[in-house]
């Protein structure tokens, strides 16, 4: 495998919320419209398998997308979202402390700080890991798409470039964003533009 695309779902409602988002937290009409624009950004793009978090944002994200493309989604547990435990549904826009709290220290201490009744981004490396070698190994001349979500993103990008978990921690995926990694370089396409390198922009949600 030469190539692989990895997307953030478009807008759901926790996101538009400013909320730690559940599972089944589903797309707003931005984010219908966000996954149909990239779905037209993908036609033509020689993408051969869809992979998808089980969530239903990422789902309803895949399904437009596969839609689109003439091609069935593949639910893959190994990418569901980062779980943040009894904090979910608590908006993180600073006007709860906790929550605020509970980042910093998640920032600060990657390796070890894990939410109350939820995830370490140590779980999430022990999670990621295997499915992206599932992906590699189920596509050895393949183009595939993985529609997931900013934390595993972030950090299957960290797998495939040997980041750290704190460097990984600072790359950033907007909603209906996808990266596209080939040969060892990486660019992106947002809303129809397609740009080389990294997207780093202050993050303003999750």
């Amino acid at each position: 495998m030469r190539t692989i695309y990895i997307a953030r779902h478009g807008e759901c409602v926790a996101n538009a919320q400013r909320r730690l988002p559940s599972s089944d937290s589903p797309l707003t009409e931005k984010g219908i419209e966000q996954a149909k624009s990239l779905a037209d950004d993908l036609v033509g793009q020689g993408i051969t398998t869809i992979y998808s978090s089980p969530a239903a944002r990422a789902l309803e994200s895949a399904e437009i997308i596969g839609k689109r493309l003439g091609l069935a989604v593949v639910a893959e547990e190994s990418f569901r979202d980062f779980n943040f435990g009894s904090y979910v549904g608590r908006k993180y826009d600073g006007s709860d402390s906790k929550v605020t709290e509970q980042l910093q220290q998640m920032k600060n201490n990657p390796s070890n700080h894990s939410f109350p009744r939820g995830d370490s981004l140590v779980d999430l490396y022990r999670r990621v890991v295997p499915g992206l070698e599932k992906i590699v190994r189920e596509n050895p001349e393949g183009i595939p798409l993985l529609v997931s979500h900013i934390y595993v993103n972030r950090h299957l990008i960290g797998v495939l470039y040997g980041i750290c978990e704190a460097g990984a921690s600072e790359i950033w995926q907007p909603n209906g964003c996808v990266y596209i990694i080939e040969r060892g370089e990486i660019r992106y396409y947002l809303e129809g533009k397609e740009t080389e390198g990294y997207l780093k922009v202050k993050p303003d949600s999750i």
